[in-house]
């Protein structure tokens, strides 16, 4: 699968899921690789795009083996007994009687209008459809995979950054506090810088819960 493959090679950055290794230091952290690997092998819509593309190629191989010859066997085997008339000497006499019956039977067809040739040729077409959305619905869950991975590198990132902004607003507050006291700046702009600290730290809260 060509997308996966440029995939891998994207992988050299191995970011790491770890929200679960964090609760369960024994379990497994997963990488972006292990789930992409994971997704293709369990997800319900890619499951279902595999057993149709194995339904759809079984009947292109059974609407092949229609032109094939087929062959039947049948053996049956009879006992009986009776009474019958000897036709030498008129007596009756007690017979028993053994039969065996074995057939084989074949047949193939020469022409049927063209009909087995457009059949297998319709089953072989949507056998590549059906592999065609089989590969679609692969893609469509590593390209889904990738952008949340990517959401979430955005999403580390704006923590990094709302966290930069906190610390420059809590010394912001420190530098008008003493300028404050120094009589150099008003009320109001202390409590500006004061606001300023407080909306970054909700920015921070709202970052780490994104994320």
């Amino acid at each position: 699968m060509k997308l996966f493959i440029i995939i891998s090679s994207f992988l050299i950055m191995q970011f790491s899921f770890a929200q679960e290794a964090l609760t369960n230091p024994s379990s497994k952290v997963w990488t972006l690789e292990d789930c992409i690997e994971y997704a293709l092998e369990n997800n319900i819509t890619a499951k279902e795009a595999a057993l149709n593309t194995t339904i759809a190629e079984v009947d292109y191989n059974r609407a092949k083996s229609a032109r094939l010859p087929n062959l039947f066997g049948n053996a049956s085997q009879n006992f009986s007994s009776g009474n019958a008339i000897d036709p030498i000497t008129s007596d009756f006499v007690t017979d028993q009687i053994n039969s065996t019956n074995v057939g084989i039977t074949s047949s193939v067809t020469l022409f049927k209008g063209n009909q087995l040739n457009n059949q297998i040729q319709q089953n072989k077409i949507l056998l590549q459809q059906s592999e065609f959305l089989e590969e679609e619905a692969k893609n469509n869950i590593v390209v889904s995979l990738l952008e949340t991975y990517l959401q979430t590198l955005y999403s580390k990132e704006g923590i990094t950054i709302a966290e930069n902004n906190l610390i420059a607003s809590e010394k912001e507050v420190l530098r008008a506090k003493a300028r404050l006291d120094a009589g150099s700046i008003a009320l109001s702009d202390y409590t500006e810088a004061q606001s300023q600290a407080a909306t970054n730290k909700y920015n921070v809260i709202s970052a780490k819960n994104n994320y």
